[in-house]
């Protein structure tokens, strides 16, 4: 009769880990996913030289995929051309069985 309680306390246990490192791997895919977006928009923006109508595209499509793209673009040598942007990508990160609610991560990247 002992075993009884211990099997299943070890069946919960089981489960709860498979649940917590579901949700682990899905954060990450996530994560990797905003990562990816991020150097995709970089290089679009860098390609079509810092264009507004690329630009305003990029901002677009991150936040059809629940992102927010802020874009500063820069004239680093003050001769009239643009030649540099900053891009900062925000995200939501949620992990709601671990106990870490949801918080917002920046993605930082630059398209020269």
């Amino acid at each position: 009769m002992e075993q009884i309680p211990k099997s299943f306390l070890a069946l919960f246990l089981m489960v709860l880990f498979l649940f917590a490192g579901v949700m682990v791997i899905t954060v990450a895919i996530d994560a990797a996913a905003a990562q990816r977006y991020t150097a995709d928009a970089t290089a679009m923006i860098s390609q079509y030289n810092f264009s507004d109508a690329v630009i305003a595209k990029c901002e677009q499509t991150a936040k059809d995929k629940g992102y927010e793209l802020d874009v500063k673009v820069m004239d680093c040598n003050n001769d009239g051309v643009r030649d540099l942007a900053e891009l900062k990508t925000t995200y939501e990160y949620k992990m709601k069985l671990l106990g870490i609610g949801t918080q917002t991560h920046v993605i930082r990247s630059y398209a020269r």
